[in-house]
C-alpha cells in the first residue's frame, strides 16, 4: 500500500510493499564543508541525481548529464553496489538490470555525487525487493551499509 504525503507529494512505501519491475529515485545533492562545522552539519542542495531502475535481460547503465563519461559502467559504479547491499539485505538474488542516470551533480566538489548514488541505490534496491522503504529504514539500510562495507564509504570519499 502506498501512503502519499499530500503537503510534499512525496509517496512513501509501507512494509507491506511488493516487488516491482521499476522505480524511480530523486537524490539531492549535500555538503558538509560548512565552516566551523565541516563534517558535523550538513546541507541539501537543489542539484539533482534521477535514477531509473528497471529489471532488464541484460545488465546496462545508460548516463547523461554531470560526470557521465567518467562514471563507471559496470557493477563498481556506486549506484549498483547500494543496489546489490539492498537485495542482499533483502536475502534475494540480484536480478540483471537497467540503471538510467541524469545527475546534475558535479563529481569531486565536495557535494555528495557519491553519497547520492549510494543512497539512490540502496532505495532503489529495497523498492525493486519488496522491502520496507520508510526514513527510518532508509537512514538503517544506509548506516548498515556505511558500518558493512567501509571500502564502499572509503571510495565514496574519493568521488
Amino acid at each position: 500500500m502506498n501512503k502519499v504525503n499530500k503537503s510534499s507529494k512525496r509517496i512513501s512505501l509501507i512494509s507491506d510493499s511488493k516487488p516491482r519491475d521499476s522505480v524511480t529515485v530523486r537524490v539531492p545533492a549535500t555538503s558538509a564543508n560548512l565552516g566551523s562545522g565541516y563534517d558535523c552539519l550538513g546541507m541539501a542542495v537543489d542539484l539533482w541525481t534521477t535514477v531509473t531502475v528497471e529489471r532488464a535481460e541484460a545488465f546496462s547503465i545508460h548516463a547523461t548529464g554531470e560526470g557521465a563519461a567518467e562514471m563507471p559502467k559496470d557493477e563498481t559504479n556506486l549506484l549498483c553496489v547500494g543496489v546489490m547491499h539492498a537485495f542482499q539485505r533483502a536475502d534475494k538474488p540480484i536480478p540483471k538490470l537497467r540503471y538510467t542516470v541524469d545527475s546534475k551533480i558535479p563529481y569531486a566538489r565536495g557535494l555528495g555525487s557519491s553519497s547520492a548514488a549510494i543512497v539512490a541505490g540502496i532505495i532503489a534496491g529495497l523498492v525493486l525487493a519488496g522491502q520496507e522503504v520508510s526514513e527510518n529504514a532508509r537512514m538503517r539500510e544506509c548506516e548498515n551499509a556505511r558500518m558493512r562495507n567501509c571500502e564502499t564509504a572509503n571510495l565514496a570519499n574519493q568521488y
